[in-house]
């Protein structure tokens, strides 16, 4: 009798922690990519996984919930697209923003724990909208990511994404444009971690290149330290030979 109560509880328990998993499919530190029509109301947010699941990886092309331009309604062109990317969660005092490639940005003072508060209140909306790694949200909600991002003063922290504050403005600087896919080619983006205290001024460190390919799926591929340059064969055989003339040297005037 003990034995099946223990069962029973151990089912009843697994099947709660199943449910409440199912219930939020944007979850602590996920990457999104969202990407939004200027001319209408629609964003669609797409969860392309963990940050530490994608950290360190190369080439990794993800085929799943690929972006299609029908998806934005049937008279939806690529150059009223833009498409931006943030990872959610507060386990540590870090924060993750896209940027152009190869351009350094700042978190300005007081700013870091803003910026993960905005992640986590769009994600909060996303997640009440279903349970899929998909989601077609509306742009005049409070909580969406272009009211929070894009629009300063309309979300409780939107007026936080300012030049002045930020170091960067993120409309113009974190985002960009689709319209290169309609000549196949992929819409790169940089991701930038930032860390530190919460009121320190942090610089960005590039973490992530994330490419939108023109067939709707996401490659992602890990910032690394340059490899070390390898010395050449033949440098090491000069070193021998001058060796060897040294002690020849040395056994003529003794």
């Amino acid at each position: 009798m003990k034995k099946k109560m223990i069962a029973l509880i151990a089912g009843a328990m697994m099947s709660i922690a199943m449910a409440g998993s199912a219930m939020a499919a944007f979850t602590d530190q996920s990457l999104v990519q969202v990407i939004y029509d200027t001319t209408s109301s629609t964003e669609i947010a797409t969860n392309l996984g963990t940050i530490s699941s994608l950290v360190g990886t190369t080439n990794n092309t993800i085929t799943a919930n690929p972006f299609v331009l029908s998806d934005f309604g049937a008279t939806a062109s690529l150059a009223n697209l833009r498409v931006g990317y943030f990872v959610t969660g507060t386990a540590s005092v870090s924060g993750y923003a896209a940027n152009a490639p190869s351009t350094t940005t700042y978190l300005a003072a007081g700013r870091l724990t803003n910026f993960q508060s905005l992640g986590n209140l769009v994600t909060t909306y996303y997640n009440s909208l279903g349970t899929t790694d998909k989601i077609v949200a509306s742009q005049s909600f409070a909580n969406s990511y272009v009211s929070a991002y894009d629009k300063p003063n309309v979300a409780s922290y939107g007026s936080n994404i300012t030049t002045t504050t930020f170091g960067f403005n993120y409309t113009t600087t974190g985002e960009a444009s689709l319209a290169t896919l309609a000549a196949n080619s992929p819409v790169s983006m940089s991701l930038y971690q930032y860390t530190g205290a919460a009121r320190a001024y942090s610089q960005g460190v590039q973490a992530l290149t994330v490419a939108l390919n023109a067939d709707g799926t996401t490659t992602i591929n890990a910032q690394s330290a340059p490899a070390a340059t390898p010395i050449p064969a033949a440098a090491y055989l000069l070193g021998s030979g001058l060796l060897g003339m040294v002690g020849i040297r040395r056994k003529m005037n003794k």
